[in-house]
């Protein structure tokens, strides 16, 4: 986990944060590349790997534009992709850093960087547009005003849909583009009542949003469903899945929160029952008998 207060490693059971002698101070995040390397971006020292508990630093002696980074991806050839505050650089191979020069991109922020299964990476800026990079060049700019899009504020590609694109429009919501068709013809979704998506990402059947005022998905009719009741509900910026199926999210202002599949159903909100006072249960024929103060109640294997 990266914070303001470095980096910090959980196994389960007991937080260790490393050191700022290490150099590893103001943490924006994280990303582990093809061969199990943890790279760091920082605000202030540009960006860290470390294997084997080592570190090497690229910053901007390295030929860095801007110490202050982030966001990190890995494209097709191995090369790290990282946005800065003052545009995009890449490490190749060889541990050398270059820095990408096009005019549309070169000193803008950038925000962040999505991977595309054909390699292509999404990636937007602070003024609302965003760009597509492959094969070491951009491949392509996309205003805001001239898409008629409005800003976006994240990028997101369609894992299952080459050539289409997810994006957190400000004025929108989620908007859907098939990028070979003009942006007249984009599908608009609704995320009421949350607003300004941060970060967008399919696990399953479920397209997660993480936005500024809650969490939640589309599922796959497309029908948007909010997740109430949660402890963090403001600045979500990010979502990862861990190797037991639960679900990370990171917050600019509440921190870490997990959160883990009921591994119990509630018959009750299933079944749609009234809030009551249940004396006895018994399964018969596939039915759930239910004796409540209000009387019995039958319940069938479809909830019904």
């Amino acid at each position: 986990m990266g914070g303001y207060s470095g980096l910090v490693r959980y196994d389960g059971n007991t937080f260790y944060r490393y050191d700022s002698s290490d150099g590893i101070a103001t943490v924006r995040c994280l990303y582990i590349d093809t061969k199990g390397r943890l790279w760091i971006g920082t605000n202030d020292d540009g960006a860290a790997m470390m294997e084997n508990e080592k570190f090497t630093y690229y910053n901007k002696v390295k030929g860095l534009a801007s110490s202050s980074v982030r966001s990190i991806t890995e494209d097709n050839d191995g090369n790290i992709v990282i946005a800065t505050t003052m545009g995009l650089a890449v490490v190749d191979k060889d541990a050398k850093v270059h820095s990408i020069d096009e005019a549309k991109i070169n000193k803008k922020y950038i925000k962040k960087l999505n991977k595309a299964p054909d390699g292509t990476v999404f990636g937007f800026d602070m003024d609302g547009g965003f760009f597509t990079y492959k094969d070491g060049r951009i491949t392509g700019y996309y205003d805001p005003e001239k898409t008629g899009l409005g800003p976006v504020d994240c990028a997101y590609p369609d894992p299952d849909n080459p050539g289409c694109v997810y994006l957190g429009a400000r004025k929108y919501g989620l908007v859907h583009w098939d990028m070979t068709k003009s942006a007249s013809t984009a599908q608009k979704y609704s995320v009421s009542p949350q607003n300004s998506i941060n970060n967008i990402k399919k696990i399953d059947d479920k397209l997660w949003m993480c936005c500024d005022n809650g969490i939640g998905y589309f599922d796959e009719n497309m029908s948007y469903c909010t997740i109430p009741d949660l402890p963090m509900t403001n600045s979500i910026d990010n979502i990862m899945e861990d190797y037991e199926g639960n679900l990370w999210f990171t917050s600019s202002r509440q921190g870490v929160m997990k959160i883990v599949e009921n591994k119990f159903k509630d018959i009750s909100r299933l079944s749609k029952l009234d809030t009551m006072v249940v004396n006895a249960t018994c399964k018969y024929d596939s039915n759930l008998y239910i004796g409540s103060d209000s009387g019995l109640f039958v319940v069938d294997k479809n909830y019904n």
